[in-house]
């Protein structure tokens, strides 16, 4: 115990020099800060002209129509061709750690912004994508690109708007942290160190009208400071910064000073281990055996505990056999991970082993050896649970997903099961149920999306169902491990001049089966309108007409399967959902 409080104090002694020792060097950073601060980069603009810069794509020009401050900005176009990218590198500059600050502004429904920084080359940068509410594709996002593979670290919706000046600060730090502010508050934050050589810096748009204003950059100076050696043992802790070690490895604290000069405090800690060495051996009868302190006569297994080099506890454990001129029989039990040194020989398989032994003092003796080696399993198994199913794993009831794990032990060994669990959920839904004036309406189809198997009330087996009259309808449906069921009732109701039914989902496939989405009346209404959007809020179809549908496109192209959004006006009332768009 006082081995064990000494070298806990003497941890924590070179743990606190250590940060004295962070703290003196940034007094020391402190007293030169007005020497080394600057910033590597101001670019207003204001001149005129692009010779610094050098056009990599696209179109670039120096424009006076809008500045964030003075007189003029730069404005990078697509000129006559839509849909391509202009891109603006800064020439004779480089940096690695740094601030980077800049004005953006975009102008057109579909302008994006691109700042590239640690620009490498067109394979290889970090960046940052800008796109405003207002525009087709909303959203902020903190990317690499490596060897041409493109890495999301960090995504966010947008927090400005377009035709509206913002200000983008990225911060890399000497660290690996790479942190986003949008008008000084923090939006995005990231961890990386994939590259560290200095690159340049690029201004990106998509298509049309982006603009850059005032652009700074001021560098972070990375100096390692002091570099400290320690060792823990197993179950030990280490006390850095605001860490509790509990592993060997090497560890970085970074300090900062007001001039963003990172310091460094670098520690290599090594993890020692507490060890179990088992030794056999033997004396003839008579003679002792001397084990630390202790001096042995018989048979038998002891233990010691002792420090190894690192100062951590170890169990030293001998065998001992006193040889007379009898046999001497054992019986021992090993796991068969383990092994059994018998004389010369290393014993790995059940059996019985006989070994003639003589001692330095010339004594014989015949050792007689029962070895039985148990097996150590592990056994996994994976199950899946259908809705409303639970599993029942060693006393315990699982109901979602997750991996469960659990430990049987015999007198030697031990098993341990592996339970993998995953929750299908296969889910069919008919929608609410409905009324209809069915005597002015010939019928009409409601469709479910596709599954392995279908059947519905009326013994059919296909995605879609035709609704002749009132009544109780039903499907079940199987994805081949489980099943899920709904129902869904008709009433007949002419008492409204107007009875509607609108689908939940329909299958624009061509097969002149269900390929529109639309509301279906017992009698035209006098006053229509239905609109769809995606899950953005984005407006993709309209009408006024209740004789024209969906039909699927958006923009000429047919959308993606799933969920969208519709609102519809009836003689004056409103109805909202939504309807899933299935292959």
């Amino acid at each position: 115990m006082l081995a064990f409080a000494l070298r806990n104090d003497s941890i924590l002694y070179r743990t606190l020099l250590a940060y004295m020792y962070k703290v003196a060097c940034l007094l020391c950073l402190c007293l030169i800060s007005l020497s080394l601060k600057g910033q590597v980069l101001s670019e207003d603009f204001e001149t005129g002209n692009l010779d610094r810069w050098s056009i990599l794509g696209g179109n670039a020009e120096i424009t006076d129509q809008v500045a964030s401050q003075g007189q003029r900005s730069v404005r990078l176009f697509s000129g006559d061709s839509d849909g391509e990218h202009s891109l603006l590198l800064r020439r004779n500059f480089s940096v690695n750690y740094a601030t980077f600050d800049v004005q953006c502004r975009a102008d057109g429904p579909s302008s994006d912004i691109f700042f590239l920084f640690q620009y490498l080359d067109g394979q290889n940068y970090y960046a940052v994508a800008c796109n405003p509410n207002g525009t087709d594709n909303p959203y902020i996002l903190l990317y690499k690109v490596v060897n041409g593979l493109h890495t999301t670290l960090d995504s966010v919706p947008p927090v400005f708007s377009r035709d509206e000046w913002f200000k983008l600060t990225v911060e890399r730090r000497c660290d690996g942290s790479i942190n986003v502010l949008i008008n000084d508050n923090a939006v995005m934050t990231a961890r990386d160190q994939t590259f560290t050589e200095e690159g340049s810096l690029v201004l990106g748009a998509f298509d049309e009208s982006t603009y850059f204003d005032d652009l700074q950059v001021e560098t972070f100076r990375c100096e390692e400071i002091v570099e400290i050696f320690d060792t823990i043992c197993s179950g030990e802790g280490y006390s850095f910064g605001d860490t509790i070690l509990t592993e060997g490895g090497i560890y970085d604290d970074t300090l900062q000073n007001s001039i963003h000069w990172d310091s460094i405090i670098r520690l290599e800690l090594t993890h020692g281990l507490h060890y179990l060495v088992t030794e056999p051996d033997t004396i003839c009868q008579g003679e002792s055996y001397i084990f630390g302190a202790d001096t042995l006569l018989t048979t038998g297994r002891y233990r010691k505990t002792f420090y190894s080099s690192l100062g951590c506890d170890s169990i030293v454990e001998v065998i001992l056999t006193v040889l007379g001129t009898d046999t001497t029989m054992i019986d021992t039990s090993i796991c068969a991970s383990g092994s059994y040194v018998f004389g010369q020989d290393t014993l790995t398989e059940t059996g019985s082993y006989l070994r003639t032994l003589t001692s330095a003092s010339g004594c014989d003796s015949i050792i007689a050896l029962n070895l039985t080696m148990f097996e150590e399993d592990s056994i996994v198994r994976d199950t899946v649970l259908c809705p409303g199913e639970f599993l029942m794993f060693y006393g315990d009831t699982i109901t979602g997903e997750g991996t469960f794990y659990t430990t049987i032990t015999n007198e030697q060994c031990s098993t341990t099961i592996v339970q993998h669990v995953s929750v299908n959920q296969i889910e069919v839904d008919l929608g609410p149920d409905q009324e209809m004036c069915f005597e002015d309406a010939p019928g009409f189809q409601i469709s479910i999306p596709h599954f392995d198997e279908i059947l519905w009330s009326d013994g059919s087996i296909d995605s879609s169902l035709f609704i002749p009259g009132p009544g109780l309808y039903f499907v079940e449906v199987s994805d081949g491990i489980c099943t899920d069921r709904d129902t869904i009732r008709f009433t007949e109701n002419c008492a409204e001049t107007n009875s509607i039914y609108i689908p939940n989902a329909f299958s624009p496939n061509g097969d002149n089966v269900n390929d529109q989405f639309m509301p279906v009346f017992t009698e035209r209404p006098l006053e229509y309108s239905m609109q769809i959007a995606n899950r953005w809020g984005s407006i993709i179809f309209q009408t006024q007409s209740p004789e024209r549908g969906w039909d699927g496109m958006v923009n000429g192209e047919l959308a993606n399967p799933g969920v969208y959004l519709y609102v519809v006006q009836i003689d004056g009332k409103l109805r909202s959902g939504t309807v899933s768009v299935i292959n």
